[in-house]
């Protein structure tokens, strides 16, 4: 059965004693933790697991390690914690990045903390120190980001983590032009091109989201005939902020109601975790965030690759926006919806400015 926290009281006690009895054998422990990660498809071995953090562990001397914290155990008399509650590793990243934590705090337990691409729904650490590895990994750097609402109410949603997912389609529809984009996800071509067979199923392995759009059920010696074709790239779960403040600017469009995203992975983590349990499928296609590039324009070949959720038209360039995306396999019935991510949440990286 997973090990589940909060620690008791003799619980932490027996950590501790087993902590010390450890290095008094010569083990050079940087880092106790116990943590519970917020990722479904973490394996039994590391969920629910004291994580002892030694310096000159490795795989090859796992075995000794694994005998000198058995003798340690017998040695200490401790009944509540075994082997089997324990992980050992050497000193790494993971080490590091509970290190660099803001929130770092010995003998307490923290909620919903983020690093180097993990997300812990529980972490109480018993010791954490300087390391080799604290110094080759260093804090990584935090985005922050603004977005703006249309209402109080929509903004206080925001807050408590109930977060507005829209989609590409969705923008499509949207009759405000500054706000919508009819052509969200949509590459133009003004081209007309000709293809025997071979030249298309050659065309087809340089380009294969283009050559998609014409299958052969049988023998085909014609001429394939291609003019101004649109591609629609997939719909998507997409959310979208702003990279700067500008309350006059994005008044009218946008809302009066603005809050500041002071960190944009652990924010997108904490979405994807969420939106994961009601769409599994995320996991298996691309994700990701970035700055949007407003180099989005009609191509005039088809050699040229269609453009991506993260492209808009020039004319859109003072929004200056930042986009989430999520890709699935409903991509043909996703629509807009409130998606509770409360229980991930944490306060700190939302500041509600106005």
């Amino acid at each position: 059965m997973e090990k589940q926290m909060k620690l008791s009281p003799n619980e932490i006690k027996e950590c501790q004693t087993l902590i010390s009895e450890l290095e008094n054998s010569g083990w050079e422990i940087v880092g106790a933790y116990w943590v519970k990660y917020a990722q479904a498809n973490v394996p039994p071995e590391k969920q629910g697991k004291l994580n002892i953090t030694a310096v000159g562990f490795s795989m090859r001397m796992r075995d000794a390690y694994r005998s000198s914290l058995a003798n340690a155990i017998r040695k200490a008399g401790l009944k509540l914690i075994s082997a089997y509650d324990i992980r050992i590793s050497g000193d790494d990243e993971f080490h590091s990045g509970i290190f660099h934590l803001e929130e770092k705090k010995e003998l307490t337990l923290l909620n919903n903390v983020y690093f180097t691409s993990t997300f812990l729904s529980e972490l109480y650490i018993l010791k954490c120190v300087e390391s080799e590895s604290t110094y080759k990994h260093p804090p990584r750097q935090k985005i922050t980001l603004f977005k703006y609402f249309e209402s109080q109410k929509f903004k206080e949603d925001f807050l408590s983590g109930n977060i507005w997912l829209g989609t590409l389609r969705g923008y499509g529809v949207i009759e405000n032009e500054n706000q919508g984009d009819k052509l969200e996800g949509v590459t133009r071509y003004k081209t007309a091109e000709s293809f025997d067979k071979d030249g298309w199923l050659d065309f087809s392995k340089k380009n294969p989201s283009m050559g998609g759009i014409i299958k052969f059920n049988g023998p085909f010696d014609g001429t394939i005939y291609i003019e101004d074709p649109t591609v629609n790239i997939p719909n998507a779960y997409t959310l979208c902020f702003s990279k700067v403040r500008n309350d006059e600017l994005f008044k009218k469009d946008f809302g009066e109601f603005c809050v500041k995203i002071h960190d944009v992975e652990k924010l997108f983590a904490m979405i994807t975790l969420s939106l994961y349990k009601i769409d599994p499928s995320i996991a298996k296609n691309p994700m990701g965030h970035l700055s949007v590039d407003y180099s989005k324009e009609t191509l005039t070949s088809l050699d040229s690759e269609h453009f991506s959720a993260f492209h808009k038209p020039r004319r859109y360039e003072w929004q200056t926006e930042y986009r989430f995306v999520w890709n699935t396999d409903l991509s043909h019935q996703i629509k807009p919806f409130l998606l509770n991510s409360s229980k991930l949440l944490s306060p700190e990286i939302i500041e509600d400015l106005a």
